[in-house]
Formats: C-alpha cells, sequence, structure tokens
C-alpha cells in the first residue's frame, strides 16, 4: 500500500479505545476511484484492515451484502440494475454524520427528515416519478441529459427528491427548451466516409527509445485570486428596471459563474453591477479577489474603481479575448439563460427578465463542479450545500396561483390570485417570489400552486382512462375461471382479442345507406306544400360511398361536414412572424397570436370611449355623446388629458387649466387662483415606510362645461381602491323624508321663496385626522 502522507485522524473503536493515524495512503487496488481508494494508516488496529463502506458509497459505488457466504460485491454506479419484486422489508436513511439509520419498529413508515410539512410546494405531491423528472429539469432551467447526469454523480442534487441516476436515465425530457439553449455544432469526423489505409497503419511500429509525447509543466500562484468579467451584447428587450446588458463574471477555484444586469455599458453602470458582485463574493467569505483580468476596453474609472477594493487590474491584450475566462463563462451562462427564457409561460411579461437572473445563477453553479474541491458543486463552495427541502425550486417564469392571506382579502374574497413564478427567496423558509399578474408587483408568498405546460398538476387525460379500462376490463376476464355458459367465455374472449394490439375490426363497404327512421308509404304519396330543400342534389351524380363498422355494432362513418366559411372580420388579421431562435422574435410571435376582440359598437354603454371612437370610425356614423373627454370638432377624434396637451390647438387652454387645478389643489397661483391646502407634493424618499402600500395612481380627465364662468375643466381623481384612510370616509347627507318634508313646507307655505347654495371647494376643505392623510402626492 502506498503512503501520501501523513493524517491526523482519530478513531474511536467499538470498545471506546481511541487510536491516532499516521498516515493516510492508497488501496493497491486500481478498479476503484482515487478517492474511493483512500485510506488511514491506524497502528493497533484489530483485525487488520477494515474496508469503508461509507468512503464507497460518497463516492458512487453500490456494495451489496449477499446472503449466506456468498460474499459482498462492490459495484459502480452505472454497472448495475436493480429489479424487486416485491417493496423493500426495511429501509433506512443516511445521517449527516454518515451513519445509516434503519427503522425497527413497524409503525414508522417514512423517514424523519420528511414530515408531511415537507410536501408544501416541494414536488412530492407530483403522481409519478416521470413528473418528478420534468418538474425539477425545468426548475434547473432545463439543462442537457449529461449535464444534469453528471451534477446527480457529483453528489450536487442529493436534496432533490426523486432525482437519481436511474430515474433521469430513464425519464429524462428531450424538450424543445434544452435545444434551444444548449444546441451545437454537429462535430466533424463523426462516421466519417474517408478511406482509411489500414495496411500503412499496421506497417507503423513504435522504436524503443524515441519519444512520442512530451509533457509539460506550468507553475501557478496560489495567492492569485483572479476574478475574470466581462459584458454581454444587449438584450433584445429591454427591461422594465431599464436593464439591457449583463455583466458576467466568473472566478477559477471554485468554477462559479455570478451575473448582473446593467442599465448601460457606462462607467457607472458598470461600476454599479461589479460592486453588487464583489460584495456578494466577499460576504461568503470564501472568495476576495485580490486580481481583476478584464476586457483593454474597460473604461478608466471602473479599473480606478476596482483598485480600491485592493485588487490589481490586468487588461488582456488587444484582439485576444480569448485570455479572459469571463468569454467562455458568457457562452455558458447564455445557453442556460436562454433555455430557461424558452420555458416561460406564453404570457409571461418578457421585459421582466432581469428578475430570472439570480435563479438562473444558482441553478447554473449547482449543475458545475468546483476546480479546487471537484467533489462538491460550485455554488457549495460559495454558499454552504444547497437544500431543496429549505429552498424549493420552480420553472422560472411559469403561471402560477399564489395563495392571499385572510388578512388581505375580504369575507368572501378569492383565496388566490394569478401571477407568475420568478425565483426562490434565500432569506425566507420555503418563500418564493411571484410576480403579480394585476398589479405587476412582487410579492412573498409560501403556498403557490404551479401551472407550467403539461409539467405539474397533471390530469386524467381520456386516453389515460381508456387504457386503465382496458386493463381492468382484462384483468376481470382473465380472472374467470369457469363459467356455466360457454357462449359467455366465448364472447369475452373475442371482446379481449380485438383490444389487443394488430387487430381490427373489419370494415365493410357499402352503397346507400337505408334511412335511420322508416317512412310510412302512404304518407309519401300525400301531395305537401312544404318548401322545396335548400340545396338541390342531382340524381345523376352518385352519392360518396359510406363506410360502415359490421361489428360490435353498425356505426356510421362519414365524411366530416364541409367547414362553415368564416365571416369577414371587422379588424384585420394580425401577421405572424416567421419562425425564428431568438428571444425576441418569440415574444412577437406569442404577441401577434393574441387573439382580437373585434370593438364594441359606438351604443355599447359598457365601451371605454378608444372603442367607441374606433367602432365610429369603422361605421363611419356621426359622434355620440360622451363624457369626460373633448371632442374635435373638425377630425371627430376624442381627446384626453395627454393629448390635448400636445394638440398644437388646444394645449394653450388645456394647459392653463391643468395649471389651475393644481394650484387650487395645492398652494394656489399667485395672482390667479387662490389654493385649498389640500395637497402638498413631496419627494419620495420623504414618504414613511410604512406608508408605500398605500401610494396610489392618479387619473386626469377633462371636459367642456359652457355654464361655467372657465369652461375647460380639468379634474385630477385618486384611486380610492388604494387608499387606506382609518376614519370615516362617508359623506354625511340629508335622508330622503328629510328632502320631501322641506319640499311640502315650501310648496304648502303660500308666497313661500326657496334659495339654494352652492359652497365651492367644499369637500376639499374638509379637516382629516393626520396631515400624511390628507391627500398627500408623491413626486
Amino acid at each position: 500500500m502506498k503512503l501520501t502522507g501523513s493524517s491526523e485522524l482519530k478513531v474511536v473503536t467499538a470498545g471506546g479505545q481511541v487510536l491516532q493515524a499516521s498516515h493516510t495512503a492508497l488501496l493497491p487496488t486500481t478498479k476503484l476511484s482515487d478517492g474511493a481508494r483512500e485510506a488511514h494508516v491506524l497502528k493497533g488496529l484489530k483485525p487488520k484492515a477494515l474496508l469503508s463502506v461509507k468512503t464507497l458509497a460518497d463516492n458512487g459505488y453500490t456494495t451489496i451484502f449477499h446472503p449466506y457466504d456468498q460474499g459482498v460485491t462492490v459495484h459502480g454506479l452505472d454497472d448495475f440494475e436493480l429489479t424487486l419484486k416485491s417493496p423493500a422489508l426495511l429501509q433506512g436513511w443516511r445521517r449527516a454524520g454518515g451513519l445509516w439509520t434503519v427503522p425497527i419498529i413497524d409503525e414508522q413508515t417514512s423517514s424523519p427528515a420528511r414530515t408531511s410539512d415537507d410536501v408544501a410546494m416541494n414536488a412530492y405531491e407530483l403522481p409519478s416519478t416521470k413528473e418528478v423528472v420534468r418538474f425539477l429539469h425545468a426548475a434547473l432551467g432545463f439543462p442537457t441529459k449529461a449535464m444534469l447526469l453528471t451534477a446527480i454523480r457529483n453528489g450536487n442534487l442529493v436534496t432533490f427528491p426523486a432525482l437519481n441516476i436511474s430515474n433521469v436515465t430513464k425519464h429524462f425530457p428531450e424538450s424543445n427548451e434544452t435545444q434551444k439553449g444548449h444546441m451545437k455544432q454537429a462535430k466533424q469526423g463523426v462516421r466519417s466516409t474517408k478511406i482509411i489505409d489500414e495496411d500503412a497503419m499496421l506497417e507503423f511500429k513504435p522504436t524503443p527509445g524515441v519519444k512520442h509525447k512530451d509533457v509539460y509543466l506550468r507553475v501557478f500562484d496560489a495567492t492569485k485570486k483572479a476574478m475574470y468579467s466581462d459584458q454581454t451584447g444587449k438584450f433584445p428587450i429591454t427591461s422594465v428596471g431599464g436593464n439591457k446588458y449583463l455583466m458576467v463574471a466568473c472566478e477559477l477555484d471554485g468554477n462559479y459563474i455570478d451575473a448582473e444586469p446593467l442599465k448601460t455599458r457606462e462607467a457607472t453602470s458598470l461600476i454599479k453591477a461589479y460592486q453588487s458582485i464583489f460584495n456578494r463574493w466577499k460576504a461568503t467569505k470564501v472568495i476576495s479577489p485580490n486580481w481583476h483580468i478584464l476586457d483593454n476596453e474597460a473604461p478608466e474609472a471602473l479599473k480606478q474603481a476596482i483598485r480600491e477594493n485592493h485588487c490589481r487590474v490586468e487588461l488582456t491584450p488587444a484582439d485576444q479575448h480569448r485570455r479572459n475566462a469571463a468569454e467562455r463563462a458568457i457562452q455558458t451562462f447564455k445557453g442556460h439563460f436562454i433555455a430557461v427564457l424558452a420555458g416561460v409561460s406564453d404570457d409571461f411579461p418578457i421585459n421582466r427578465w432581469d428578475e430570472l437572473v439570480p435563479q438562473a445563477v444558482l441553478t447554473l453553479n449547482l449543475l458545475r463542479q468546483a476546480n479546487v474541491a471537484p467533489t462538491i458543486s460550485a455554488y457549495a463552495y460559495h454558499h454552504g450545500s444547497f437544500d431543496y427541502n429549505r429552498m424549493p425550486l420552480a420553472p422560472m417564469g411559469c403561471a402560477v396561483q399564489f395563495h392571499i392571506k385572510p388578512s388581505r382579502r375580504k369575507t368572501f374574497g378569492e383565496h388566490s390570485s394569478d401571477g407568475w413564478y420568478l425565483r426562490t427567496s434565500p432569506e425566507h423558509y420555503r418563500t418564493h417570489v411571484v410576480l403579480v399578474k394585476a398589479t405587476r408587483a412582487k410579492r412573498l408568498t409560501d403556498t403557490v400552486f404551479f401551472k407550467h405546460k403539461s409539467i405539474t398538476q397533471p390530469t386524467i387525460t381520456k386516453a389515460d382512462a381508456i387504457v386503465n379500462a382496458y386493463r381492468k376490463l382484462a384483468e376481470a376476464i382473465n380472472g374467470i375461471q369457469q363459467s356455466p355458459d360457454d357462449a359467455h367465455i366465448e364472447a369475452l374472449q373475442r371482446i379481449k382479442d380485438n383490444f389487443e394490439p394488430g387487430n381490427q375490426m373489419p370494415i365493410q363497404q357499402f352503397g346507400q345507406l337505408p334511412p335511420r327512421v322508416e317512412q310510412d308509404q302512404a304518407k309519401n304519396n300525400v301531395h305537401t306544400s312544404e318548401p322545396r330543400p335548400r340545396v338541390q342534389f342531382d340524381p345523376a351524380v352518385e352519392s360518396p360511398d359510406r363506410l360502415v363498422v359490421a361489428w360490435p355494432r353498425e356505426q356510421v362513418v362519414t365524411s366530416s361536414p364541409k367547414p362553415v366559411a368564416r365571416p369577414t372580420p371587422i379588424l384585420k388579421e394580425p401577421k405572424y412572424i416567421a419562425d425564428s431562435e431568438s428571444v425576441a422574435d418569440r415574444v412577437k410571435q406569442r404577441r401577434a397570436r393574441t387573439p382580437i376582440v373585434p370593438a364594441p359598437q359606438a351604443n355599447d354603454d359598457h365601451s371605454s370611449v378608444a372603442e367607441r371612437v374606433a367602432a365610429r370610425r369603422r361605421n363611419k356614423e356621426p359622434p355620440t355623446d360622451v363624457v369626460l373627454s373633448v371632442l374635435d370638432q373638425e377630425t371627430g377624434e376624442l381627446l384626453e388629458y395627454r393629448a390635448l396637451l400636445k394638440h398644437p390647438r388646444f394645449k394653450k387652454e388645456w394647459n392653463r387649466s391643468a395649471a389651475d387645478e393644481f394650484g387650487r389643489l395645492a398652494q394656489g397661483i399667485e395672482g390667479r387662483v387662490k389654493g385649498t391646502d389640500t395637497i402638498r407634493f413631496i419627494h419620495k424618499h420623504e414618504v414613511p415606510q410604512d406608508r408605500f402600500k398605500d401610494v396610489t395612481y392618479i387619473k386626469f380627465v377633462c371636459t367642456i362645461r359652457t355654464e361655467k364662468k372657465d369652461p375647460y375643466r380639468t379634474r385630477a381623481t385618486m384611486g380610492g381602491n388604494l387608499i387606506n384612510y382609518p376614519d370615516d370616509v362617508g359623506t354625511p347627507t340629508a335622508n330622503l323624508l328629510l328632502i320631501k318634508i322641506l319640499l311640502n313646507s315650501v310648496i304648502s307655505t303660500p308666497k313661500a321663496k326657496f334659495a339654494t347654495a352652492d359652497i365651492s371647494n367644499f369637500y376639499l376643505m374638509t379637516p382629516l385626522v393626520t396631515v400624511e392623510q390628507s391627500g398627500t402626492v408623491w413626486n
């Protein structure tokens, strides 16, 4: 046995004796991997040698203890297939220390690590192993089969339920998303048709003493903690946050790839993205870069920011981009991210692509191995072991139904709302970040129902029901042992034979079929005044043949009716974009596939102003009465607030009207409008943190009131559904009985006079409880 170094391992024997290891060594066998051959030399150990099953299991080997005197065998991970005829009599689990625990109580049937609470938002609910593999494959970003199997062999995904070599090999989904992100050019030389001169190859014999292979050595600086970074090209769609690019960084020790969205390629955005990545790495206390390699076109401000972090700056030579390891990291990350984007829901807002980057980074590094520690993943090297039970993953961008807590919904409100899954929350326990479909706001939730394309929550299809019924029928037929009636058995056997694959029912061809309902001959001779049929049949033309199934029952098989011509749509059909592999074209295709709803007629009371205008233009009808819009008499268009402020003929009057409205609500306009001090303008940073949820929206409406002194009327309306006011919001008014008494009193009084008054800005001057709730506008 070859000694490889000293050892500080201490071993406690079954008798309580502590033995100190002196050296590490390698077992003499070469059939095992180097990791499985690792051994420790213990003086005083009896018997002389013990083989660690734990070490074999950690390196992917399976040890089988055969019954009686048949011995023990060790097998590689892919060298055998285990087939069980019945469930295991006992089943145990491995603890964190490496020992196995086997329950000896019959009532204990489940793993202590998997309680009933673990079912919430994990893949444990899926009905079959195939569905689990498909779900987790999508949650990991649709990796290739080889990449997924390598990660499983290396133990990166041990906490993922049912994700093992045999299940993935059997049920790996050959998805289109995987090909969209990872398809490569076919290699040359595969099944080559080039003729090889085998005789010339046989004549070649190596001469003893002649060098055939060169060995090159290179010394690496272990103190150099290098960080490589570069920027991707422009993303085809600008995100809601204004991001257009990605900064991709990598480090070689952990083989870790990170990414951060960018708004521009200017120095300010580059510094912000670099600092975010650097701070994330430094917070792990594992990687603290002291050397930064980047492109030679980096701005001076970025290089200065890198030096302030005590990192040496190194630029790649001109036109030698391959010297920067981030170039290859960009290719790897883009392939993974494109596969993720290809798997999002069809209605997912693609301008939220930057929200998917954090989990894309997480899943990519779960599938990669660290360089200095090949037995763990790149993610584990930076952040520690990943626990799927604590941070469950799901397919990014898929449609979801997330739970609304009782405190946030009304008494008879819906228990869930529509949204899209963005990522898991690393700061919470079993919590997901979803994008609300109605408000486009992000929300944390611990209860989610996933609606990914045919991956989760599968339902029983008609084909499944037919197959299930056939199996039950076959079992019933096979279970009949005897019957007093031989015809009964013969009929059942005939049914079974016709259900077998390859057997087909006999089909006979007939000409004209008899009518389904027998007609009375006497009735046919009576002259009736019924109208002639709308479609006349030519008796000279032979009617088409029809097929009739002769057994087990007569069934008429006729040709499908001719499709009815669709009416000419009111609006033009959308033009579909040609098939393309790019993300931008796929987004355009999804938008083009959105069904177009015909615009309502002009007299529809429930249609919007814009829809009624479109209907009038289409039907060329005279304009009808509308509210809260201004009619352009020359063009017939209905103009709202934004259009009026830009219109060359109307912008002067309506700009003044809008200014008067703001002045009336606020502190006034000197010499023109007296303010009511109803609202005050503040900066966004002045909004109290506990009042952000009370920020509401504003809408301006315009109309012309000729009876008023100022006919141009602009009013601002607030979204009342988002306003949170703790006091009474009702307006005290007189009831109908009081009004009737007042009017009757006036009418019943001789020569009585009745006067009314209109108090201007009455409701605007209503005193409120707190200043923060008195109509404050956040700018």
